[in-house]
């Protein structure tokens, strides 16, 4: 049936139906977890408005139905099925994802596509002419990704890796992007630059001291906030459009929306602060880290009194109130990137049990998959899109799971 509708839609879009028929194809082909083809179906109808919402809404892996909580899918009982397994470029460590690819990079080595429907490899950023250095984590905006070789800065088409524009620019320690602006954190100062068009435009510049040890603390940006952590408990609250600071304060481990900005505090409480810094709710009980946050819930790990245990327990904290939620999970304090969440359910490796495991925010055990199954000791690293969950293996497996 799903076959037949789909067969159906692909007639009437080749032969010029309008941007509904063009929309109903991808929903029918997201249904059937064919993403990929789903977005290049939209591409060509970027100029309507209601294409453009759906293309920003798949390219971010976001379910159709996704509110403000992470989605309820008690229901679901299935274990995930395997897709595919690969062991690629084992000196790459690290994985980001999208329903348009994967990426796997890490280690100053240039970063390697693939298609997340297959696992083949679809090009390398790696260039001629002897060794290059690959600082920065790559970005993703849509179908473009940002990369920074030595001292430029490089945009690709995430589908082919033809160079779209090249930018010379400081070598940087820290990046973010959101809707076609970039901000880059290079050593005593933060810049942004507008890549809506082929050509980069520097928009502002601001000084801003900072130190080689800080290159891993976390830059944030979206519509209303750009958020830069300066040392390992302070915060910068800045205005995105002009680089203005709007208020600093103490916190590690911050989250940001168009809301608010979520931190954790020194005394180990989470607190919510607005655009002008006042605090909006706080949960003073003692956390170990902030991972995830959607428009009304946080995810958050506890932190136990005496020596931390491998295992911590996983809670969310509704915004607004600040009332915690225990989860059936624990955060595996050993690899912290075997923990993911997405807005309808959330992932994690259970080192003590030996498996994966998923739950819903409601505190309700989805599924649990033994390590044994997917032939892994622990997991370095995970990622995931709205039908796919990436792992990665200590030994440079990449294993594709379809979710259920």
């Amino acid at each position: 049936m799903v076959d037949a509708e789909i067969q159906a839609l692909e007639r009437a879009v080749a032969a010029g139906a309008g941007a509904g028929a063009r929309l109903r194809l991808a929903r029918a082909l997201e249904r059937a977890c064919r993403s990929t083809e789903a977005l290049a179906t939209l591409l060509p109808g970027i100029e309507d408005s209601r294409v453009r919402r759906e293309i920003g809404r798949l390219a971010h892996g976001q379910p159709r139905d996704a509110g403000g909580r992470f989605r309820n899918v008690s229901g679901l009982r299935t274990t995930p099925r395997e897709l595919w397994r690969a062991n690629l470029a084992p000196h790459l460590s690290s994985l980001t994802a999208s329903p348009l690819g994967l990426l796997l990079h890490g280690n100053g080595r240039a970063p390697l596509a693939l298609d997340p429907d297959t696992g083949q490899r679809r090009w390398s950023a790696e260039r001629e002419g002897g060794e290059h250095k690959y600082r920065l984590a790559p970005l993703l905006m849509d179908d473009t990704v940002v990369i920074q070789r030595d001292d430029h800065l490089e945009t690709r088409d995430l589908w082919t890796g033809d160079i779209r524009s090249t930018l010379k620019a400081p070598a940087s320690r820290r990046a973010t992007c959101y809707h076609g602006q970039v901000v880059l954190d290079a050593l005593g100062e933060i810049a942004a630059w507008s890549w809506t068009d082929r050509q980069p435009t520097r928009l502002w510049s601001q000084p801003l001291p900072t130190s080689r040890s800080h290159s891993r603390l976390p830059i944030l940006l979206n519509e209303r906030f750009l958020v830069v952590a300066v040392d390992p408990g302070r915060i910068l609250a800045l205005d995105p459009a002009t680089g203005q600071e709007r208020w600093h304060g103490s916190g590690r481990s911050p989250l940001a929306d168009e809301r608010g900005v979520v931190t954790l505090q020194p005394d180990h409480a989470v607190i919510e602060q607005d655009s002008v810094g006042s605090t909006t709710w706080a949960c003073t009980r003692r956390f170990r880290q902030v991972h995830a946050l959607s428009s009304t819930q946080v995810l958050v790990a506890l932190s136990p009194d005496g020596p931390v245990p491998r295992a911590c327990p996983l809670e969310v904290i509704q915004r607004g109130t600040g009332s915690c939620q225990p989860l059936e999970l624990s955060f595996d304090s050993s690899h912290p990137r075997s923990l993911v969440a997405t807005r309808d359910v959330i992932v994690g490796f259970q080192p003590l049990h030996g498996r994966l495991d998923a739950v819903s925010t409601d505190g309700s055990a989805l599924w649990q998959l033994p390590a044994s199954r997917l032939k892994l000791e622990h997991i370095t690293d995970m990622d995931a899109s709205d039908q796919r969950i990436f792992i990665r293996g200590p030994r440079g497996e990449v294993i594709c799971l379809a979710r259920p």
